[in-house]
């Protein structure tokens, strides 16, 4: 007997088949977990212990960092930067701070954190990676090759090195589309010209074991948590990731999502709430996305309780998430993320100024595709006559033979 969908659906721009195809052909043993992982490298030409985010081992005021950021960022009637370690960042170090700094810099240095961090992407041990701040892309793909498989996408300025890479294994899932690759628009108003820096990398993945597809995204949002004033245009980059995550998941029928990434962006800013809230979906349609660490904790004040994503001398922060559509997906384990560290990262075991975060997801067994409308099932003949009617935009007046 041929298989037939147990509801009917109005798919919103993706083709009929899918609306039915991964369930046609899944292992009746129901879902299977899978695990997913995400990891700031810290990249390879940022590992720099004279960046103002860092100045490891100086004790430096509230006041003195913000002395440091601002200056560092202070141009010339030219456009150029006039200030950086070399002259102290305007005078704020002195000469023996500078010294200091520079006597610190070996857990920095690529030779020291290299194979660390290889070792930790392996050991992680994840069906799904993403690796973000990620400018060494072909050593990764060549230490995880050939059980894995992976997309890469760079940061679209010429001065930024680095980019979003997914690494998936190829025993459980395989590819069905082209990658999505997008680059955000950072709008100013009263600009006319956007600003172009950050970049999204979206795969579609089809689960080996029981048929569905998967959409998972990579990210790395704008920098500088601490400045809320960049809150506004870090949920910009979000809203235009919506967007076009939205439409892919519809176009290769996906029956569930999972975005990770660097958000720089804490638990209590708008940034965080508009992913979780501010999906455009259909009524009875919706993603549900949830942050995975709010489901497994319940709350979300993770330095306060010893846990971090990220831990420097300027901040102790949770800003690296795995967010995934709860209407389909559960979040069966995590996330896991060792304590956050006494003492500023990296160092000698620590080979980033990140944290990974690795957590266990399993699809529903009433996972359904995603993006679609839901409509009321017919309950005759004549009612499926009139709402087929409807779907194709026939005429559903009534024909009068002249």
């Amino acid at each position: 007997m041929a298989f037939m969908p147990s509801r009917i659906l109005v798919a919103c721009a993706v083709p009929a088949f899918l609306i039915w195809w991964a369930g046609a052909i899944r292992d009746e043993a129901g879902p299977h977990p899978f695990s997913v992982g995400q990891y700031n490298i810290l990249a390879k030409y940022l590992g720099d212990n004279r960046e103002p985010w860092f100045l490891y081992p100086l004790n430096l005021s509230e006041t003195e960092r913000y002395a440091i950021q601002k200056n560092f960022l202070t141009k010339d009637n030219g456009g150029n930067y006039i200030n950086n370690f070399g002259n102290g960042f305007g005078g704020v170090l002195s000469p023996e701070q500078r010294r200091q700094v520079q006597a610190a810099n070996a857990p920095f240095a690529w030779e020291n954190r290299e194979q660390k961090l290889l070792q930790t992407a392996k050991g992680l041990d994840v069906d799904i990676l993403s690796l973000v701040e990620l400018d060494t892309y072909e050593e990764f793909r060549a230490a995880l090759s050939p059980e894995y498989a992976s997309a890469f996408v760079k940061r679209p300025r010429s001065s930024s090195h680095d980019g979003c890479g997914i690494f998936w294994r190829k025993g459980r899932f395989e590819p069905v589309a082209e990658p999505l690759k997008v680059t955000f628009d950072d709008w100013t108003p009263g600009k006319a010209r956007s600003r172009k820096d950050r970049a999204l990398l979206v795969v579609a993945l089809r689960d080996r074991l029981d048929g569905r597809v998967l959409v998972a995204a990579s990210t790395h949002l704008m920098r500088n948590p601490e400045d809320k004033g960049k809150d506004p245009q870090r949920m910009l980059q979000v809203a235009q990731m919506m967007s076009r995550i939205s439409c892919y998941v519809a176009e290769v029928g996906a029956a569930g999502l999972v975005v990770l990434g660097d958000f720089n962006a804490l638990p209590d800013s708008w940034t965080h709430m508009l992913m979780l809230k501010g999906w455009q979906d259909c009524p009875d349609s919706e993603k549900r996305m949830v942050d995975a660490a709010d489901v497994m904790t319940g709350e979300r004040a993770f330095p306060q309780h010893g846990f971090c994503t990220s831990r420097t001398k300027a901040r102790t922060m949770w800003i690296d998430y795995v967010f995934v559509s709860s209407k389909t997906i559960d979040v069966v384990d995590g996330p896991i993320v060792e304590s956050c560290p006494a003492e500023p990262i990296p160092d000698s075991s620590h080979p980033s100024d990140h944290l990974p975060v690795r957590v266990m997801l399993r699809f529903r067994e009433d996972a359904e595709v995603l993006g679609h409308c839901a409509v009321k099932e017919p309950s005759s003949e004549l009612e499926l006559g009139g709402w087929l009617r409807d779907a194709l935009g026939m005429d559903s007046s009534p024909r009068v033979d002249s």
